[in-house]
């Protein structure tokens, strides 16, 4: 437990969880008493400032390793048992917790009353998106990541339900015993819209999603907020991708991640003629079946014009894909290349352009 009189410096912490300032006071007044909690709420929140490659990097990142292994058991003490397995930290506070079995996400209500919890990873969740929406995960997590590979596009739908009469017509179309369970509609109609409203961060891992989910992640007018987008092994095709790539709905889309997906190169031109991804500077196509042309697109695109990280590593891109990107996109600080088909022509290219920057 922390020192006695903790309380209403917890509590600032949980009512202000984006802010740095509320935790760094606690710091000071846990520091004051001889807490190591300090020390690692402060270490925590210069590592969120710094960059991956930054020098004061590894030093902090020794001190945080050190403080966990001390001291990390009984900091999960904070969270109810069910959800310490695999609960990271984040600027010296639980803020992801993995729920592993869906009769948890019965129990959210207590987290956010003991910790800033902002992101859920959920591995139980198949079939379950209903009960998900009517829990509480929506009122205070800002990032969803769905770990369940049994999830498929029906999933998705119930996830992104925007109002009481989308619930409905689920239940008419063949979830009737799942509607019955609860008389009331679960929330009004604003309430649906600000539960999404909410969302900052959404990743599907191996889920059946198809081009069809691609399409309904782009018609949800409610993820207007969303910043990060990961649909890793979804089974999507450039046809999902230009559904994706049509829609004017995630405005604030600044980190995208589409690896393991059969894109190929008709699915780079998709993304690289979008004129709605201005605002991206991450993206990731890892094993998305990329040649030289599909690198072309992009190296060309001036949509991407903002982008600092780019992965194209287990693609099919060859000297002359390397040498275009390194032409190309001008803002891009990062790339990660390895297990393409490269020789010492394009290798060398790509070092001048990018130096330390260059992961091959």
């Amino acid at each position: 437990m922390p020192p006695e009189g903790y309380e209403p410096f917890l509590a600032t912490v949980l009512e202000n969880p984006d802010d740095d300032a509320p935790r760094l006071v606690y710091a000071d007044w846990l520091e004051e008493r001889g807490d190591s909690r300090g020390d690692f709420i402060r270490v925590q929140c210069e590592l969120a400032r710094l960059d991956e490659d930054d020098p004061r990097a590894e030093n902090l990142r020794d001190r945080e390793n050190k403080l966990l292994l001390t001291h990390g058991e009984t900091w999960r003490a904070e969270i109810p048992e069910w959800a310490r397995a695999g609960c990271e930290f984040r600027r010296g506070f639980i803020e992801r917790v993995s729920i592993w079995q869906r009769d948890s996400l019965l129990q959210l209500a207590a987290l956010p009353k003991r910790a800033p919890v902002r992101s859920l990873k959920l591995h139980d969740v198949a079939h379950a998106m209903l009960p998900l929406r009517r829990s509480c995960a929506l009122k205070f997590a800002t990032e969803l990541c769905f770990l369940d590979e049994r999830l498929q596009y029906e999933d998705l739908r119930e996830l992104l339900l925007e109002t009481p009469e989308d619930e409905f017509e689920l239940a008419l179309n063949g979830a009737f015993e799942v509607w019955q369970e609860q008389q009331e509609p679960v929330a009004t109609q604003s309430e649906y819209a600000s539960e999404l409203n909410r969302l900052r961060s959404l990743t599907f891992l191996g889920a059946a999603l198809l081009d069809g989910g691609a399409a309904r992640i782009a018609l949800a007018a409610g993820l207007v907020n969303l910043q990060r987008l990961e649909l890793v092994r979804c089974q999507m095709s450039a046809y999902g991708m230009r559904q994706l790539f049509l829609r004017e709905n995630l405005p604030s889309l600044k980190v995208l991640d589409l690896s393991e997906n059969n894109l190929g190169d008709a699915g780079a031109w998709e993304l690289a003629r979008s004129q709605v991804r201005h605002a991206l500077t991450h993206l990731a196509l890892r094993d998305a079946h990329l040649t030289n042309q599909g690198a072309h697109h992009l190296a060309e695109s001036r949509i991407l014009e903002n982008l600092q990280f780019l992965d194209l590593s287990q693609n099919s891109i060859g000297d002359d894909g390397a040498k275009a990107i390194a032409r190309g996109l001008t803002s891009l600080r990062r790339l990660v290349f390895h297990d393409n088909h490269i020789t010492n022509s394009g290798l060398l290219a790509l070092k001048e352009r990018f130096g330390k920057g260059l992961k091959v």
